[in-house]
């Protein structure tokens, strides 16, 4: 058995255990897991976040441009300094989140963020915005949530109802991150999928006016995120089970985008020529 085979079957393993558990939509939620597993969605997400890195300025959380991020970085972000399970920082990952997974959808024409920044900004506010209130159901509504300072400030009241829901958030959190086989790299999208599911999960505690973070806040919060990722899950699983492949289909890259990296390439391989150019002058 390879080591990759070896991992995988002791993610099944671990989730074999995890649905033994009698927890609302868990079910549902394990099927997601072992679907996300059996795709290569992570790699392909992995690389999306790789590749906008390159782009900082244009994928950058612009408080100032916009009232609910100002708000959020201002008061609520002050607010949240109070809490103990989560912060203004993974607010900020629910947004890269939902920014990644938006931009890279096969579902949506405007991918293109330099041609269309103001648009796609306002998109995933309005959807952020819709996530902190509605959690799971956030899609079934069309309105806006307006800002409400109150329901924030409950966020410093919630906590574990007991020690058990606190290790079955991290177990979760452990098979997404052994998802990726790649020993030797960061596993930062990953990381920002465990990070918003925890922010999403608190939301989903106050939302109901409840103060205890239990086991179906957690179901509610990973299965928000996963279904923002995997967006046809029963269509995917028709094809695993005969046996198809399944791929995400690459984005094209623009022509300005492709002059954007080597124009960055150069930008680093040029000084690298110059000192070895000058080096070898010093030899003549």
């Amino acid at each position: 058995m390879g080591l990759y085979e070896f991992l995988d079957e002791d993610i099944e393993i671990r989730l074999g255990k995890l649905s033994k558990k009698d927890i609302k939509c868990l079910d549902e939620l394990i099927k997601l897991l072992r679907l996300l597993k059996s795709t290569n969605y992570i790699e392909e997400l992995e690389e999306a976040n790789a590749f906008l890195k390159l782009f900082n300025d244009k994928w950058e959380i612009k408080e100032t441009k916009y009232p609910f991020l100002k708000t959020m970085n201002t008061e609520i972000g002050n607010l949240l300094l109070n809490t103990s399970y989560t912060n203004y920082n993974e607010f900020k990952e629910l947004y890269k989140f939902v920014k990644i997974t938006y931009m890279f959808n096969e579902d949506n024409e405007e991918w293109n963020y330099v041609e269309n920044i103001d648009l796609i900004d306002e998109i995933i506010i309005n959807i952020c915005q819709k996530l902190i209130y509605y959690v799971e159901s956030y899609d079934k509504h069309e309105n806006t949530p307006k800002y409400i300072f109150y329901y924030f400030e409950q966020f410093k009241d919630v906590k574990w109802k007991d020690e058990s829901v606190k290790k079955f958030k991290k177990e979760i959190g452990e098979v997404i991150i052994d998802m990726d086989h790649e020993i030797f790299v960061q596993r930062e999208f990953l990381l920002t999928i465990n990070n918003s599911a925890n922010f999403l999960m608190i939301c989903n505690v106050v939302k109901d006016n409840r103060q205890l973070i239990e086991f179906t806040d957690v179901v509610a919060a990973y299965l928000t995120i996963l279904k923002m990722i995997i967006k046809n899950p029963q269509e995917i699983m028709e094809d695993i089970e005969v046996g198809k492949i399944v791929k995400i289909e690459k984005k094209a890259l623009t022509m300005e985008n492709i002059c954007w990296a080597i124009l960055i390439i150069w930008s680093i391989i040029m000084p690298i020529l110059m000192f070895i150019s000058r080096s070898l002058r010093q030899f003549d």
